[in-house]
C-alpha cells in the first residue's frame, strides 16, 4: 500500500443512504396532522412521478421559434449521468405532460404508456431513470411517503392478523397502502378538503399560492383484502371504535421505494407460453397456510406479492410489451381503466400505478392489425422515441462512453464526430417539399444541429423536422456505433490512438453481417453514406491543416489589424499611413483576396465592407471588443489568405513520399506541434491526418500538372 494513501476508520465514514429519518415511524394520529401540513405523502403514483421530474427543475428554450422544455431530470443528475438521455426533449416535454394529464386526473392516470421506437433508441433508459429517480425521490423530504403495520397487543390479536405461529412482531400492509385509506369515506371527505385548502410556497415565485389541479390530493381506492380483514376483526374487537383501532393498533412509517427489494418498483419480461403465469402479476395461494386457516380464500392464506401489488403506488414497467401473451394483456385493462385487479378467488381490489410498456414498430404494427386487441390499443397513450437527430447530441451518446481515461487509447479529433454524423445521415430523410427540397442530408444535419446554411431560414426547419413524421425510426442504432467503436479500442495493435480510418473500417467492415440490414440495396446505402462522411472529414482536417501552417493566432491577430484599418478607410473615404509614413489609399488588393477566400464575391463587397463597419459600431456600444472571431466569414477568409501566403515555404506534398530534408522537416513538426495544441490530436493522429491532407494536395498538383502538360 502506498504510504501516503488515506486509511479511513469506521468511525470516519458516513453514509446518506442510511439517514435515520428514512426509518421514520409515528401514530396515526401524527400522520393525520403532518398529512394536512404536507399534502404530498398522499399524492397518486402520476403526481408521485411528475413531482419527481420537476424536482430538478426545467429550463425553457427556443429552436425555429418555438418553445422548448429541458427536463434535467433526464440527464441522470443521481446516477452522475450514466443513464442520461440525449437529444430527445420534445420527446421527454410529451412524457411529462402525460404525467401531468394523469396527476390532474384528466384520464391519463388511466392509460398505459407506451413508449414505442427502434432498437437502442433509449426506450430501456428512459424506464430506467424514471425507476431510479422514483427511488431516490422517496428518500428526500418533499418525496415522503408512509405505509403502516399492524401491531398485536395480545394473542387473540396475533391469531387475527396470521400472527399467532409466525416469528414476526407485526403485520405489514402487504401493498404498502396509504394509512389515509383507513379513514371512514364521510371522514376522507374532510381530510381532503383540509389538504387541498393547503397553501404551496413557489420557489420561483417566491409566495403561497393555491393548489394547481395536478396538485390536489384524491384519497381513492379501498384497503387490500388482507388488511381489510385485519380491520373489520379488529374493529368487532372493539364494538367498531375505529378511532382506538387506529390509535392502539396501527404503526405508521416511512416508505421507501426500492427496486430490489420489490417496493414501488414492479418490471416483467415475456417469457415461453408455457412459463407464463398470470400469477406472477395478481400473486398466489399460499398452499402452506391454507391448513392453518382453512381456506383458499381467507387473505392471510395469500402472497399478495405479484407485481401489480409490489409496484402500488410507484412505477411499473412491461419489456417487449407486445410480446406478452394476450391473456396477460388483458390483465392490464382493469389495471389501467379501473385501476383494480382481480387475484385469485379474490374480489377486486384497487392498485394504483404508473404502468409502462416498450416496444419495437414490427410488433406494434402487429398489434394495430389485430382486431381483437382494439380495447388495449384504446387504454395506450404513444409516445414515439426516435434515434437523435441532432449531431451534438449524438456524440454525447458516445462521449458518455469513450471518455479519455488513463491507460486508454487516444481518440483522434473529429473520430466521434463521423462516427455520429455517419449515424444521422441513415436516419433523416430527403425533402420532398419545394422550398427545401434542393437540401443535401448534410445541411439538413447542420440545420437540425442549430447552425447556420444560406439560403435556408428557421421556418425551412421547422417544416423540415415536421415534413416526415417518422424521421429517426430508422437507420442505424447507437448500439451498432458503440460496438465498432469499442472494436477499434480493443483491437490488439501497437497504435496507441484510434482514428476515424480505425473506426471507418470497423463500420463498414460491421455491415456486411449486420443482423438487421435487409437487403442489398439498404447496405449499399449505408456504405455510399460513408463515403460522403469521408468527403466532410476530408475537408474538415484540411481547414486544421490549412490553419496551422498559416501561423499562430497574432499572425491572424495582425492581419486582421491590417485588413481592418483598410476597411474602415475605404468606407470613409480616407487614406491612411504605410510604413514610410506617407499617406496612400487603402489596400484594395489585400481587402478583395480577403474577401474572395471569404466567400464574398466582387459585387457584393462594399455592402460586406459596410456590414463589417456596422457590426463594429454594435459590439462597441454593448462594450464588447470586435476582433477577427467575431465575424466566422472573415475568420475564414483571413486564415486562408495566411495560409495561402504560406503554403509555398512549406511543401507539405513530400511528405507521402516520405523524403523530407531536415530544414523540411523542422518546418512539418512547428505544423505538427500546432495541431497538438489548439486541435487535440496527439503525435500519431496528427501525423496521419497531415499524410491524408498531404497526399490529397498531392494529387490535386499532379492532375493540374497533367491538365497543363495536355
Amino acid at each position: 500500500m502506498n504510504p501516503d494513501q488515506k486509511v479511513f476508520t469506521l468511525e470516519e465514514l458516513e453514509s446518506g443512504q442510511y439517514d435515520s429519518r428514512l426509518y421514520q415511524e409515528m401514530d396515526f394520529g401524527e400522520l393525520l396532522k403532518f398529512a394536512q401540513a404536507n399534502p404530498h405523502v398522499s399524492y397518486s403514483a402520476y403526481q408521485k412521478m411528475l413531482q419527481t421530474i420537476l424536482s430538478y427543475g426545467f429550463e425553457k428554450y427556443k429552436f425555429t421559434r418555438r418553445d422548448f422544455i429541458h427536463y434535467p431530470f433526464f440527464d441522470d443528475p443521481f446516477n452522475n449521468g450514466r443513464d442520461a438521455v440525449f437529444g430527445l426533449d420534445k420527446q421527454m416535454m410529451r412524457l411529462a405532460e402525460v404525467f401531468k394529464a394523469g396527476a390532474a386526473r384528466l384520464g391519463q392516470e388511466r392509460r398505459i404508456i407506451l413508449l414505442h421506437g427502434p432498437v437502442g433508441s433509449s426506450k430501456t433508459t428512459i424506464a430506467r431513470l424514471l425507476r431510479n429517480g422514483l427511488q431516490k425521490f422517496t428518500q428526500t423530504n418533499e418525496g415522503q411517503l408512509f405505509t403502516y403495520s399492524w401491531v398485536p397487543r395480545d394473542d387473540e390479536d396475533k391469531e387475527i392478523m396470521g400472527l399467532a405461529k409466525s416469528s414476526l412482531k407485526e403485520l405489514r400492509c402487504p401493498v404498502h397502502e396509504d394509512p389515509l385509506l383507513l379513514l371512514p369515506e364521510d371522514t376522507r371527505i374532510k381530510i381532503m378538503s383540509a389538504m387541498n385548502n393547503t397553501s404551496i410556497y413557489d420557489r420561483k415565485e417566491s409566495k403561497e399560492r393555491p393548489r394547481r389541479p395536478e396538485e390536489l390530493v384524491f384519497l381513492e381506492g379501498e384497503i387490500c383484502p388482507l388488511c381489510r380483514l385485519v380491520y373489520k376483526e379488529l374493529l368487532r374487537k372493539q364494538k367498531g371504535d375505529w378511532k382506538k383501532v387506529v390509535s392502539d393498533y396501527l404503526k405508521v412509517r416511512r416508505l421507501i421505494f426500492s427496486e430490489v427489494d420489490r417496493i414501488g418498483i414492479g418490471s416483467f419480461r415475456p417469457k415461453d407460453e408455457k412459463n407464463q403465469d398470470s400469477t406472477e402479476l395478481s400473486g398466489d395461494i399460499n398452499y402452506r397456510k391454507i391448513a392453518e386457516f382453512g381456506s383458499e380464500s381467507d387473505p392471510r392464506a395469500f402472497n399478495f406479492d405479484g407485481e401489480f401489488q409490489v409496484s402500488n403506488r410507484g412505477f411499473f414497467y412491461v419489456e417487449e410489451a407486445f410480446k406478452l401473451d394476450k391473456a396477460f394483456l388483458y390483465d392490464f385493462l382493469g389495471a389501467t381503466q379501473e385501476h383494480r385487479i382481480k387475484p385469485k378467488r379474490f374480489p377486486e381490489m384497487y392498485v394504483d400505478c404508473v404502468y409502462m410498456g416498450g416496444t419495437n414498430n414490427p410488433e406494434y404494427e402487429k398489434l394495430r392489425d389485430d382486431e381483437t386487441m382494439e380495447a388495449f390499443r384504446d387504454r395506450t397513450t404513444r409516445i414515439d422515441v426516435p434515434y437523435v437527430l441532432k449531431l451534438a447530441q449524438e456524440e454525447r451518446i458516445y462521449k458518455k462512453v469513450y471518455k479519455e481515461v488513463p491507460g486508454q487509447k487516444h481518440i483522434a479529433p473529429h473520430t466521434i464526430e463521423m462516427a455520429s454524423l455517419w449515424a444521422l445521415l441513415t436516419r433523416v430523410k430527403k425533402s420532398n417539399k419545394p422550398q427545401t427540397q434542393g437540401i443535401s442530408l448534410r445541411n439538413k444535419i447542420r440545420l437540425y444541429d442549430g447552425k447556420t446554411v444560406s439560403g435556408f431560414t428557421e421556418e425551412h426547419i421547422h417544416d423540415l423536422m415536421f415534413e416526415n413524421p417518422d424521421e429517426g425510426m430508422q437507420g442505424i442504432s447507437p448500439r451498432y456505433i458503440q460496438d465498432q467503436i469499442g472494436n477499434a479500442i480493443v483491437e490488439d495493435t501497437d497504435v496507441h490512438c484510434i482514428s476515424w480510418f480505425t473506426v471507418k473500417k470497423e463500420l463498414e467492415e460491421g455491415l456486411n453481417s449486420h443482423s438487421l440490414l435487409k437487403g442489398s440495396q439498404r447496405l449499399q446505402d449505408y456504405k455510399n453514406l460513408l463515403a460522403e462522411v469521408e468527403e466532410e472529414f476530408t475537408e474538415t482536417v484540411k481547414g486544421e491543416v490549412q490553419e496551422a501552417v498559416a501561423g499562430d493566432e497574432k499572425d491572424v491577430d495582425i492581419l486582421f489589424n491590417k485588413y481592418i484599418e483598410n476597411v474602415i478607410a475605404y468606407i470613409n473615404k480616407e487614406k491612411i499611413e504605410d510604413h514610410r509614413g506617407e499617406l496612400v489609399e487603402p489596400d484594395e488588393q489585400l481587402m478583395s483576396e480577403i474577401e474572395e477566400k471569404a466567400g464574398v464575391s466582387a459585387s457584393g463587397k462594399d455592402e460586406y465592407r459596410a456590414r463589417l463597419v456596422q457590426s463594429m459600431g454594435t459590439f462597441a456600444r454593448r462594450k464588447r471588443s470586435f476582433d477577427y472571431k467575431s465575424d466566422e466569414q472573415l475568420c475564414r477568409g483571413l486564415k486562408l489568405k495566411l495560409f495561402e501566403d504560406r503554403k509555398d515555404t512549406i511543401n507539405l506534398s513530400t511528405l507521402h513520399t516520405r523524403v523530407i530534408d531536415p530544414e523540411e522537416q523542422e518546418k512539418i513538426e512547428v505544423i505538427k506541434k500546432r495541431m497538438v495544441e489548439r486541435f487535440g490530436y496527439c503525435q500519431i493522429c496528427a501525423t496521419l491526418v497531415m499524410n491524408h491532407v498531404a497526399s490529397i494536395w498531392a494529387s490535386g498538383t499532379k492532375a493540374k500538372q497533367l491538365a497543363l502538360n495536355s
